[in-house]
């Protein structure tokens, strides 16, 4: 994943080459700064009602 900022709307984090060869670690920052909270199509993952929600902040204790 490069460094450039992509489109939030469009991002499936079900989607398993966005994992490859590494967890995108730019594109959650990007989620932190813009959209800590993103609601994910989950495309892959039908069976799962095709929407998730991710947080993209830690959570305390």
């Amino acid at each position: 994943m490069s460094t450039a900022t992509v489109d939030l709307s469009q991002v499936d984090l079900g989607d398993f080459d966005l994992w490859d060869p590494r967890p995108p670690y730019e594109l959650f920052a990007q989620m932190r700064r813009e959209a800590p909270l993103h609601w994910s199509p989950l495309k892959r993952f039908p069976e799962e009602g095709g929407s998730g929600r991710s947080r993209a902040t830690p959570t305390s204790g």
